[in-house]
Order: C-alpha cells, then structure tokens, then sequence
C-alpha cells in the first residue's frame, strides 16, 4: 500500500470508469443504483468520476498496513467517506447519495465538505450536494440555506 492509497481525497484508488457502474465500490445497491441513473442522465460526461473517497483523519496515522488483510481491515476502519465526486475542468462536485434528502444526509455533506477543502486544498470544489430520489419542501430549504443543492433523480 503506497502513501497515495491512505492519502484523504480522490486519487488512484477511488477513480472509476464512468462506462463500467460495475466497478464502483463503495456504495450501497440503492446508492449504488443512484449513482448509476445520475451518472447517465449527465448531458456531458464528466473528467473523472470517484467514489468511496476518504476524508477525516487516517484511523491509523503513524503505520501503513503491512499486509493485505491489514490494508482491508484499514479500508474498512475509515469511516468518513464521501460517495462520489465529480470533475469538469478541475472543479469537483461533491456527492452524498441517500434515498431520501434528509438532515442526516446535510450534515455529511457539510462535514465532508470541510475535510476536502481541509485536506484537498488543491481540488477546487465547485458544487456540494445530495443525491436522492425525493427532497421535501422543507428540507430543501434547509439545504438551500446552507449552500447544499438537493439533486433528485427519480427512479
């Protein structure tokens, strides 16, 4: 495992080929299934897409596994991660997918949020929000009034 693999952010590890859903870990089948009605509805595909990005601090600072049952158990052990990310132009998109847009899912977008501006100063966010298939009236003005865009793509 290289330092580039426990490194917060998008990188090697988390880039994704736009053409193969299949090969996107890291999601739930319903994010999962999401995702994949989101990602073809874009008018224009995107450079790069990641997922299963890390965020937050290395559960395991000072030692990088030395074995590949260690290396999964420090996957797994990393709890801050963001669903997906999208760049057009070196401007990422930020994305939380949940079925329902929600408070929950507004607090992992804003504490995400912060960890990739913190930790990823080099990859401009352009856009931060929640994909879901239903947003209430309510709830959207919640988003909108933290700068949080609700996505809805409907099944």
């Amino acid at each position: 495992m290289t330092a580039t693999e426990t490194t917060p952010g998008p990188c090697a590890r988390t880039r994704r080929d736009l053409s193969a859903p299949l090969t996107w870990p890291g999601l739930s089948p319903i994010d999962y299934e999401l995702l994949r009605r989101f990602a073809s509805r874009l008018a224009t595909p995107p450079d790069e897409l990641h997922t299963d990005i890390f965020l937050g601090c290395d559960p395991f600072p000072n030692r990088l596994p030395a074995y590949a049952n260690e290396t999964r158990m420090h996957h797994r052990l990393w709890s801050r991660r963001l669903d997906a990310a999208i760049c057009y132009n070196n401007r990422w998109w930020l994305l939380e997918v949940k079925r329902e847009a929600n408070a929950h899912a507004l607090g992992q977008a804003l504490a995400y949020y912060f960890w990739w501006c913190r930790d990823c100063p080099q990859h401009q966010v352009a856009e931060v929000s929640v994909l879901c298939e239903s947003c209430s009236d309510d709830i959207a003005q919640i988003y909108a009034a933290c700068g949080i865009t609700p996505l809805t793509c409907p099944p």
